[in-house]
């Protein structure tokens, strides 16, 4: 296997279109999501947004009082990322600001230790294939603060599949289990299902949200 958990096709599909998928994304709301995720976690902790692709969410955090550490495997989207959240950092009151911070870096080569209070894999762990996910879910585990929590989403199915220019890894309840059950650590709080909100988009998502154990 390459050192890499999302398939070149899919990395190059985000280099080459990222301003348009930053503009079909932008302004999608996750409104919804996001409180439920930050209902589990402190106040002003750090997050990992793992796949930040335009940075939407990033700075929905940065917003709310988080320190943000902002992840993707592309390099262009990195860069509109980073636009966001500085446009948002410089636009907030002066007084205690929240940090952030844009690394490009593959998922497989993350290595940080009880780090954060809080991931975010908001459609990204769908582009690992069945072999990186389970090691991509360790370095999560390991990157979790004791308590912290991991929210991730994948589209509905039963398939590793090709749609388009992309690579996707699709699961229902008993593929999250199976993959899920080596990530001993990580207990699931809450499994579900939503539909994308985008309207044109047909798209039933599988949504769920981990605690790491505490020691």
């Amino acid at each position: 296997m390459n050192n890499h958990s999302m398939s070149n096709l899919s990395l190059d599909y985000y280099e080459r279109r990222a301003s348009t998928y930053a503009q079909q994304t932008l302004t999608v709301n996750m409104g919804t999501l996001i409180r439920e995720f930050l209902a589990l976690l402190p106040p002003a902790g750090h997050i990992l947004d793992m796949g930040c692709g335009s940075g939407r969410d990033a700075v929905a955090f940065l917003q709310k009082g988080y320190d943000i550490t902002a992840l993707d495997g592309s390099a262009a989207l990195c860069r509109i990322a980073k636009e966001q959240l500085n446009k948002a950092w410089h636009s907030m009151p002066q007084s205690n600001k929240p940090t952030y911070r844009v690394i490009h870096k593959n998922f497989l080569d993350i290595d940080w230790q009880q780090k954060f209070d809080g991931i975010w894999a908001c459609a990204s762990l769908l582009h690992c294939n069945e072999e990186s996910l389970p090691i991509v879910l360790d370095k999560i585990s390991h990157a979790l603060k004791p308590g912290g929590v991991l929210y991730v989403s994948f589209k509905y199915g039963q398939h590793f599949r090709m749609d388009g220019e992309r690579e996707f890894l699709d699961l229902d309840e008993a593929r999250f289990e199976h993959f899920f059950a080596s990530a001993s650590s990580l207990h699931l709080k809450r499994l579900w299902h939503s539909q994308d909100q985008r309207i044109e988009n047909p798209t039933i998502w599988l949504n769920a949200l981990l605690v790491k154990q505490l020691i």
